[in-house]
């Protein structure tokens, strides 16, 4: 009899801690197909830029959930000054993530393989087969699909010329995507979040000369962690049954609390089961009338961040706008930027700001869908998984050789994909029965 061999789709954070856990705890082969060399980084830990750090504390970042000291002992091996209150530098986390897979695959020796490719689709039968873009057809008893966010999703109010404009930034998280934008001219951010916030850092290090614009529909940034952490979180019960409910709680412990972000850092614990216990309609009002206050409570800047932010708001290097996007047109050299209420902008450049996409819309997410392997969660934000990850096919069966981790799950979980979520995920992977061994590992 083989051994349960488990392929896990996608490198970043979600796979690596994936394949991690299989690797220390199961017996079977591991293979990750991921068409990057380097392992770990993915979108969010990429970047090259100094000044991008994590938005959480470093202390909370370990991707090992037996030892919360893991990333900071990691730190220290290397050599990086870093406090457990720190936010450390991205790219250092990338290196983390790919140091903690290397050295579970050398603890596990002959079970590791990591196979360049993109997933295209998956078939079943004996087994499941994986079909990748070079041709190359795998095999596996088991898959883990942990595909991470897409691009943005392009405005619909960009024209056409627009689009193809050599002025337009459909995607910041592209590799070397910043690289051509004019100092000189201005630039406008579609998006006040933490994609833009980044954005503004990476041209202002760059040397902007011009004015940085972003707008988007509250004019909203993210507001900023304390120096320290909290010390007294005080978290909701996971007990409320209605929307109008949680915000009645948040509201009434917010004036017992000395700070705000002790009811936010000590409600994240529950905030999955206080969804779960949501109806639909609650959770579409959520998505249309209160995320975006939850979001820039929730994903908080760094205190380093937040001075330069502060500082470019202040000699008019950042100016941050609440404006609804009425169209985008080319003229020329430059985009024109026209909002609802009739104001105007003439910029260089526009950089699609607006979050990263759902990982339900890439292109291995469509075709799971339209092959009836997936089907959209009820808010259509991700795709439909039972209680323990498994996929759910188009005709409401749970695969139980198919499961999930990270961004796709999200929808029927919010809080899904920051590390003490998926690194729980993770863990949970090795719970959920491993189906009969079908193939000779």
């Amino acid at each position: 009899m083989g051994r349960t061999s488990t392929v896990v789709v996608g490198g970043g954070c979600s796979g690596v801690l994936a394949a991690v856990q299989l690797l220390r705890h199961g017996t079977g082969r591991v293979t990750m197909v991921e068409p990057d060399t380097t392992l770990g980084a993915g979108v969010a830990y990429r970047t090259p830029v100094a000044a991008h750090v994590l938005n959480s504390r470093a202390a909370t970042m370990s991707g090992d959930p037996e030892d919360p000291d893991d990333f900071l002992a990691w730190t220290r091996r290397r050599g990086i000054p870093l406090r457990a209150a720190g936010f450390a530098v991205r790219r250092d986390y990338g290196r983390y993530l790919h140091d903690l897979l290397d050295a579970a695959a050398v603890d596990n020796p002959g079970r590791f393989t990591h196979v360049r490719a993109r997933v295209t689709g998956l078939g079943l039968g004996a087994g499941i087969q994986i079909l990748t873009d070079g041709g190359t057809a795998l095999r596996a008893d088991r898959v883990v699909l942990a595909i991470g966010h897409t691009s943005p999703s392009q405005p619909h109010q960009l024209s056409d010329s627009a689009a193809g404009h050599p002025g337009y930034v459909p995607d910041p998280w592209r590799p070397g995507a910043l690289d051509a934008i004019p100092l000189e001219r201005p630039v406008l951010l579609l998006g006040t979040g933490l994609t833009a916030v980044d954005v503004a850092l990476a041209l202002q290090i760059r040397g902007m000369r011009a004015p940085i614009h972003a707008i988007s529909r509250h004019g909203l940034l993210p507001l900023v962690h304390t120096a320290e952490p909290t010390t007294a979180p005080i978290g909701l019960p996971p007990t409320a049954d209605s929307l109008a409910a949680v915000i009645r709680q948040l509201r009434q412990t917010a004036r017992r609390a000395a700070d705000w972000r002790d009811i936010v850092d000590g409600t994240r614990p529950t905030v999955n089961a206080l969804w779960a216990g949501l109806s639909l309609e609650d959770r579409r009002r959520f998505l249309r009338h209160a995320c975006r206050y939850w979001e820039i409570h929730r994903h908080r800047m760094a205190p380093s961040v937040a001075v330069v932010v502060r500082g470019m708001l202040a000699d008019g290097a950042l100016r941050v706008q609440a404006a609804t996007l009425s169209t985008v047109t080319a003229e020329a050299e430059q985009l024109l930027v026209e909002a609802r209420s009739g104001t105007r902008w003439r910029v260089g450049t526009v950089v699609n700001c607006t979050g990263r996409g759902s990982a339900a819309r890439s292109a291995l997410g469509r075709r799971l869908l339209a092959d009836g392997l997936a089907r959209p969660d009820p808010l259509g934000v991700g795709v439909d998984v039972d209680a323990d990850g498994r996929l759910v096919s188009a005709a409401g069966r749970g695969h139980d050789r198919i499961l999930v981790i990270g961004a796709l799950r999200r929808g029927q979980w919010w809080e899904t994909d920051a590390v003490p979520e998926i690194r729980a995920q993770a863990r949970g992977l090795l719970r959920v029965a491993a189906p009969h061994p079908r193939i000779a590992a």
